[in-house]
């Protein structure tokens, strides 16, 4: 299986919503280059404010840590999700509707650690960091190494490449251009390798 297969990223909309011209959405506080929440700005907001325009609707996204960007659908704190994180909403009312954003999740590992990462067992004794619902997309790989303990989720992407450089994760599973947005000027120096046939 191609480790390239890509995430997607879920928009749900409430029935009560369709016709309602603001549309609350919850989406994560700060996912660089996808939502920015200090200026309403990011990839995402943009697509899918203009989808959202282009039917007479004006979207007002409001901002949560990510494990709880379903929660506020699930709670009718909003009309729409960015994500669901793996758990099927639809019997809180959600519709699926096509991909806004696809995310590119790929294993990255320092490259002076001469790790290759091509199956789930080159993952046994290794520590990995990645985003909030992994386990629930990728059970195949990470269900074992979460029942290690070597495994933990992180809200913040930034500080995922941190303890990656700093060397406190041997891997870290997250969207390549997350990553590269992330990485500081005194990082940009390390070599990463990218496991891109892992999934």
């Amino acid at each position: 299986m191609n480790f390239k297969k890509l995430i997607f990223l879920f928009f749900f909309v409430s029935i009560s919503s369709v016709y309602t011209a603001e549309i609350k959405m919850s989406f994560a506080s700060n996912i660089p280059p996808y939502t920015f929440s200090q200026t309403n700005t990011g990839i995402e907001l943009e697509i899918i404010g203009l989808a959202l325009a282009y039917k007479g609707h004006v979207l007002k996204p409001i901002y949560f840590p990510l494990s709880e960007v379903p929660s506020a659908f699930k709670e009718k704190k909003v009309d729409a999700a960015m994500i669901d994180l793996g758990e099927d909403l639809s019997s809180f009312g959600g519709h699926y509707a096509n991909a806004a954003v696809l995310y590119d999740n790929v294993l990255i590992t320092l490259k002076e650690n001469n790790l290759d990462i091509n199956k789930p067992e080159d993952l046994d004794g290794l520590i990995i960091s990645s985003f909030v619902g992994a386990v629930k997309r990728y059970p195949k790989w990470l269900t074992k190494v979460k029942s290690a303990y070597n495994y933990f989720e992180e809200n913040s992407q930034k500080l995922q490449v941190l303890v990656l450089h700093k060397q406190r994760v041997d891997a870290i599973l997250m969207d390549i251009n997350i990553y590269k947005y992330n990485i500081t000027n005194e990082e940009e120096g390390k070599e990463v390798r990218t496991s891109e046939n892992w999934k």
